[in-house]
């Protein structure tokens, strides 16, 4: 089963970085200020092709986070809470779209949430992870956390600030699944 739930991670975090960029790169305008959810959020193709990103890779991350990385590791208990709220913003907001009225500020909510919940896991990763990897962890931490700094600084350039730190996550989970393999 843990090979099995290796390959759906891999497959899940490949997915998720090629379409993300693929979806970003193709949606977004020079001079725009928009976030991937904004760009989504545009019209009903959009939303639908995002949804599908963040459901169908979200969920082959999900399989490699509960069937490898929680069960192998210590402080199991603390990771299962940050990636179950992870997931849950996750999904949750592939249903509410972006938006200026009350359900986009839920959305924008959830994102939120969604980051801190990020910033979490990679902090539990660095403490629990052993030697190289604890380290390697902790840079993932602070470039991540540098990231957040910066979009909160040059809110213009979000998106740019938004892609690697989703990648620089997704790295994080993968070197976790790599260190308890």
């Amino acid at each position: 089963m843990e090979n099995f739930a290796f390959v759906c991670g891999i497959l899940g975090i490949t997915l998720s970085t090629l379409g993300i960029s693929a979806f970003a790169f193709r949606e977004h305008k020079l001079g725009s200020r928009r976030t991937l959810s904004d760009l989504a959020a545009k019209n009903s193709k959009t939303l639908k092709e995002f949804r599908a990103i963040l459901w169908v890779c979200g969920s082959l991350i999900s399989v490699m986070m509960y069937f490898l990385v929680i069960p192998n590791i210590s402080s199991g208990s603390w990771l299962l809470i940050f990636y179950t709220v992870i997931i849950f913003c996750e999904l949750t907001l592939a249903i509410i779209p972006a938006g200026k009225d009350r359900i986009g500020k839920f959305h924008d909510f959830l994102a939120y949430s969604k980051g801190v919940g990020m910033l979490a896991l990679t902090l539990t990763f660095a403490l629990i992870l052993q030697g190289s990897y604890s380290v390697v962890e902790f840079i993932l931490l602070s470039i991540m956390t540098i990231f957040c700094l910066l979009s909160i600084k040059f809110w213009d350039y979000f998106l740019f600030f938004e892609l690697p730190f989703i990648f620089l996550s997704h790295m994080s989970i993968l070197l976790a699944a790599i260190a308890v393999r």
